[in-house]
């Protein structure tokens, strides 16, 4: 693609673009995947709350009922 006043893009100049272009992707693709892996971790230390009240009382030696 030639614009007005300028020179065309070489071969070797379109590869640099397409591997620069190739490569942000993959970059930004990691920075989203670290955000949700964050996000999923943050979620289950949420959920799996255990207090010293919970666990007052809980003979880890004593053997199950049954």
């Amino acid at each position: 693609m030639e614009r007005s006043g300028e020179q065309p893009l070489t071969a070797a100049m379109q590869k640099q673009i397409a591997d620069h272009a190739l490569a942000a992707g993959f970059s930004h693709g990691y920075l989203v995947s670290a955000a949700i892996g964050l996000l999923a971790l943050i979620i289950t230390l949420a959920a799996i709350r255990v207090t010293r009240q919970d666990l007052a009382g809980v003979d880890p030696m004593a053997a199950p009922a049954g």
